[in-house]
């Protein structure tokens, strides 16, 4: 069982997604530690201009317990940056937020209320397409109304927003 929703984000649009995670207490799986959103800012922003893609484990803020279950059969909620390649680049691929579970551990209620809580604050900021099913944060939008910024799908096609 799986849930998605798609986003575009600015550099900024994600700074500001990253507050409200760090309001929530969420933290992030990083190098096999639960780690505050806080230490997690520049590590985002860098791998959004270096990377093709990456996605980060995201935990409720009481998750020492969690470790063994989410980094291995990882059943949980993702948080799929927009990524670039690099820092000059203008095409931003889609990100998106996913929840996944799997056959050991078919459902985790923690997870799928915190898939929710980031659902939610994307569905009431962000702008939607219907034509592409992608969410666009408030930034991203000024930057492509400017042809600052270019939508792509992953793989870097590129995807217009109607």
């Amino acid at each position: 069982m799986s849930y998605q929703i798609s986003f575009l984000q600015s550099e900024e649009d994600a700074e500001e997604f990253l507050d409200y995670m760090a309001s929530v207490g969420i933290r992030f799986i990083h190098q096999g530690e639960c780690v505050p959103v806080d230490e997690m800012y520049d590590d985002v922003v860098d791998e959004m201009n270096y990377s093709y893609i990456h996605a980060y484990a995201i935990v409720p803020a009481a998750s020492d317990e969690f470790d063994d279950k989410i980094l291995g059969a990882f059943t949980g909620v993702e948080y799929m940056i927009c990524c670039k390649r690099n820092p000059q680049s203008r095409t931003y691929n889609i990100g998106r937020i996913y929840y996944r579970s799997d056959e050991d551990h078919p459902y985790n209620a923690q997870m799928i209320k915190l898939y929710k809580k980031l659902k939610a604050y994307i569905r009431k900021n962000y702008i939607y397409y219907k034509e592409t099913w992608v969410y666009c944060g408030p930034h991203f939008k000024e930057g492509y109304d400017e042809k600052k910024f270019i939508a792509a799908q992953l793989g870097g096609y590129p995807l217009k927003l109607l």
